[in-house]
């Protein structure tokens, strides 16, 4: 598999399409390479890229289990992946978001992401790789984990604020 990295045709359009386009550059550039380079498990994009055809049979072809099916195909077998940045594919910017869509989008890919990693964490376990890309691996598909418990936390410190203030001494009004 070789993922190549996107630039945009309509970067410039907007300050939302220059900051969306350093996100994706970010990802595509920085991620990708540091993931090629250490040989981390690589998740493939969807699109701007290529297969082998026996890669996707001897994967399991693509399945229809989970949102990401390109990240559950990537992380099938820890085949040796290729990160091209010298080889960038043309896409379009959506140069005016609805909010509806923006959420929908991340909530399919924080699913996705959790339905793969109880999908393939299993196998990766058992597998022989290194610890430290277990670890790794663990971090990369469960980060989205990381939102829903920083809304729980936020919520019992609220308590927590308002016993330091009446602890404190201070009145209100």
């Amino acid at each position: 598999m070789v993922q190549t990295r996107w630039t945009h045709m309509n970067r410039d359009y907007s300050v939302l399409t220059q900051i969306e386009a350093i996100l994706l550059d970010g990802h595509f550039v920085l991620e990708h390479g540091a993931r090629e380079r250490s040989g981390d498990y690589f998740n493939f994009n969807g699109t701007a890229g290529m297969w082998r055809i026996k890669a996707i049979a001897d994967g399991g072809g693509w399945q229809h289990d989970t949102l990401t099916e390109d990240t559950d195909l990537s992380y099938a077998r820890n085949w040796p992946a290729g990160s091209s940045s010298t080889c960038p594919r043309w896409s379009a910017l959506r140069a005016a978001h609805r909010n509806d869509r923006l959420q929908d989008a991340a909530g399919a890919l924080g699913q996705g992401l959790i339905q793969t990693s109880i999908k393939v964490l299993p196998m990766i376990f058992r597998s022989d790789v290194p610890r430290r890309i277990k670890v790794e691996a663990v971090y990369h598909l469960t980060a989205n984990l990381s939102y829903p418990l920083m809304i729980i936390m936020s919520a019992a410190l609220i308590p927590a604020m308002i016993c330091r203030f009446y602890q404190a001494g201070f009145k209100c009004c």
